[in-house]
């Protein structure tokens, strides 16, 4: 059995607060040392251990700080994990959280014996996984703020200790500390592994709290999309790679290579034996994939546009936003569209040169494809309608201002049987358009904010103190 071993150390650097929202960041460094205290009066190595005091005091120079924690069950409940060998030299532990949370990870077969997955656990921890050779602490969090290399499965590693290495997932809010008395030689934790495959209310929550979940745009490009017969995820930003999981014991089914980074744009069906997975790494092509082996069927070459956006009109025919402005080259965004089955590109439309990422979703009427163009150099920003068929303008009206680099990704919304269409305009007006000529219905000053939520009667704004609702008749609020 393994000998007691410090679950969290003082002397780990807190995360970079780049990565973390105002007010977590504020918080953690506030009872830093408080959650530390709580941890090691948790973790005493047995099967007993004793809950503790529901108050603790910190005293650090001049400074006291008294921390409040939750009282826990002076008992861990510890549940069996599903363990997988397969036949290259690993094991695949199906970690299931009582939140209704999910990961997959992958260990050595060395250390893939005896799991137990428990909780509840302290403050600071989500979940404890303990083996005959192993222990980890999975956390809900960004990679600690220390240098690590990307192993070969696509995991972020750090190892200063031999005894003591860290796997996480930086843009999907996942970490597991792993502890041994034995050293973790470079070939295991170049084996090693871990991604989300479903997401519980208690990681859900962390998601919010860490403002994951505010641009719709990107996290949930990376999966996981549940198909018959499979689970298939992304390895996100880091690890470039599309893999399909067993459904009931998350071992890999197949895994591809994508480029830079991996995002899941759709299926072209519902059944993995029989559909497209529409995939892309970050800039120059999207690639059609059959979801049954992973085999590359298609790629559109994008050149060197990043891929912003890409949605759905119809079963034979999808769209991609493509963006030009990482070196503010002043390239108008372009919408592609295509057949989803076999690739061919069907058409391609500009807006105007001068704008910046297009993140808003394209908007799809029965008839037209409806794209927000956001100006960043450009004189004002402008609303585009293309004829679905053809690629041809169908109307464009210009709404505001421009001087928006980045515009995140909730500026427009619209629901095209009631002829909604609203935008949020640099300038901070809400302009409601008919959608089918584009012509201004109302416009409201609000002060620059998000389209949050959409009522029968109103929709509302989220600014930087406050939400409001305006009504959708008259733009009043």
């Amino acid at each position: 059995m393994l000998e007691e071993l410090s679950p969290i150390r003082s002397d780990d650097p807190p995360d970079p607060p780049s990565q973390r929202n105002r007010f977590a960041g504020f918080v953690s460094l506030l009872v830093a040392g408080g959650v530390l205290v709580a941890a090691a009066l948790w973790f005493s190595g047995g099967e007993t251990i004793l809950a503790p005091s529901t108050t603790s005091t910190l005293s650090r120079a001049t400074t006291t700080t008294t921390l409040v924690t939750t009282t826990m069950p002076a008992v861990l409940e510890r549940e069996k994990v599903l363990t997988t060998p397969t036949a290259d030299g690993f094991v695949i532990a199906d970690l299931t959280l009582t939140d209704g949370s999910r990961f997959m990870l992958q260990l050595p077969d060395s250390r893939g014996d005896g799991l137990t997955l428990a909780q509840p656990v302290p403050p600071g921890v989500d979940a404890l996984v303990e083996g005959l050779n192993v222990r980890g602490l999975l956390r809900f969090d960004f990679c600690p703020g220390e240098a690590g290399y990307i192993n070969p499965q696509g995991s972020v590693v750090i190892d200063r200790d031999p005894n003591r290495v860290t796997l996480c997932r930086p843009d999907q809010f996942t970490q597991i500390t792993l502890e041994s008395d034995q050293p973790f030689t470079r070939d295991e934790t170049d084996l090693l592994h871990i991604i989300p495959v479903a997401y519980g209310s208690k990681f859900t929550e962390s998601l919010i709290g860490a403002e994951l979940l505010v641009e719709q745009c990107c996290f949930d490009q990376f999966g996981p999309i549940d198909v018959e017969g499979a689970i298939l995820v992304s390895n996100g930003y880091q690890g470039g790679q599309v893999m399909a999981l067993d459904r009931d014991t998350l071992v890999p089914l197949w895994t591809t290579k994508i480029g830079d980074a991996s995002l899941l744009h759709g299926l072209t069906g519902f059944d993995v034996s029989d559909s497209v997975l529409i995939v892309s790494p970050q800039r120059g092509r999207v690639l059609g994939i059959d979801s049954s082996d992973g085999q590359h069927l298609w790629t559109i070459d994008l050149g060197d546009g990043f891929v912003v956006n890409v949605s759905s009109a119809s079963d034979d025919l999808w769209l991609v936003a493509v963006s030009y402005d990482e070196t503010r080259d002043q390239r108008a965004p372009e919408l592609v569209a295509f057949n989803p089955n076999d690739g061919e590109v069907k058409w391609s439309a500009r807006g105007f040169e001068g704008t910046g990422w297009q993140h808003t979703p394209t908007v799809i009427t029965p008839e037209t494809a409806i794209l927000f163009d956001v100006a960043d150099t450009a004189p004002a920003s402008s609303v585009h309608a293309f004829d679905l068929i053809t690629g041809q303008r169908r109307w464009v009206t210009r709404v505001g201002d421009g001087g928006m680099r980045f515009p995140p990704s909730d500026l427009m919304v619209a629901d095209i049987g009631r002829d909604l269409l609203l935008v949020m305009t640099v300038d901070g007006d809400v302009v409601r358009l008919d959608p089918n000529n584009g012509a201004e219905l109302w416009r409201t000053s609000t002060g620059f904010g998000t389209f949050t939520g959409l009522s029968p009667d109103s929709v509302t704004v989220s600014r930087s103190n406050d939400e409001i609702d305006i009504d959708l008749a008259s733009g009043d609020w």
